[in-house]
């Protein structure tokens, strides 16, 4: 017998050898590269990281949202950025979140700020992010190439303060903003980490009172939706099988959730028997003939 392999085996051998040169690379701005590539591309310049943050900030994004540190053997990004990077991981998040909004977001409709933005620099950058609106980014961006970080900080306080926001006095009619503090499982931190960063690609946030309230709204909705069908299947279970009809209303909105054809039926029936005679009743009686007989 002979021992070469066959045509269907050798197809086999290729597929599975695409496959693993492809777990090697990924795709960035329609570029393939090597994920080893990013990885000595990322130690390399964050050595000059005050002249090409930009840079660094998009290839921390990418190998933060594609998790690309769990290939390279880190049980987390924090480790990785902290251990091989040698910085702290909450200037990557600095970084991840400044090319999120500025990159992602503010760049795809303003390509022109890009020059702006560097000039800036990424310790500035870092302050208006989350703090200012895309509608007047170009103005905050050469408010703030004009300041120094401290002087931003304070102007941006002052912002917050006269839109009642967080960063200032809060007087009677403005929002308070309440705390909340719990502990989690390993596991249950490693749900909730996976939750907000789900939320936080969907809604181009990374505030994370906004995302939890996004999380628990969608939850609401989604189970409040379930537990409505769930009535209203066992409505519909009852009518079948003691022969009745009924009609049920959301008692917060009063809208009709079950049995709308049943209450206009009931409802036409009612008009017909109480307004229909009614209005009979309330026609002029008609005029005796000229031949009747007077009483006179």
């Amino acid at each position: 017998m002979s021992s070469e392999a066959t045509e269907p085996e050798k197809k086999k051998e290729v597929d599975r050898a695409d496959a693993d040169i492809q777990v090697d690379m990924v795709k960035i701005d329609d570029v393939i590269i090597p994920i080893e590539q990013i990885r000595s591309k990322v130690v390399e310049i964050k050595h000059r990281m005050n002249e090409d943050f930009w840079e660094l900030s998009k290839l921390l994004y990418h190998v933060w949202d594609k998790e690309l540190w769990k290939r390279w053997g880190w049980s987390d990004f924090k480790d990785y950025v902290e251990k091989e990077l040698d910085f702290k991981g909450r200037k990557a998040h600095y970084l991840i979140r400044i090319w999120i909004f500025f990159g992602e977001g503010i760049l795809s409709a303003r390509p022109d700020l890009k020059e702006l933005m560097q000039k800036v620099g990424w310790t500035k950058l870092k302050e208006l992010e989350g703090n200012i609106e895309a509608q007047n980014v170009e103005e905050w961006l050469k408010k703030a190439l004009g300041m120094s970080t401290p002087e931003l900080q304070e102007k941006l306080k002052e912002k917050k303060a006269a839109a009642g926001g967080d960063g200032g006095e809060k007087g009677d009619g403005k929002e308070k903003f309440a705390k909340k503090n719990f502990s989690l499982a390993p596991e249950q931190d490693k749900n909730v980490d996976e939750a907000f960063k789900l939320a936080g690609k969907m809604a181009k946030s990374d505030k994370q009172g906004h995302l939890l309230d996004l999380i628990c709204t969608s939850f609401i909705a989604t189970n409040a939706e379930a537990s409505t069908k769930r009535g209203i299947g066992i409505l519909s279970s009852i009518e079948a099988q003691h022969g009745v009809l009924i009609i049920a209303a959301d008692k917060k909105t009063q809208d009709i959730v079950h049995g709308r054809e049943t209450f206009e039926r009931m409802k036409k029936a009612i008009e017909d028997a109480i307004i229909g005679p009614a209005k009979e009743a309330e026609k002029p009686a008609e005029n005796p003939g000229d031949g009747a007989e007077s009483n006179e």
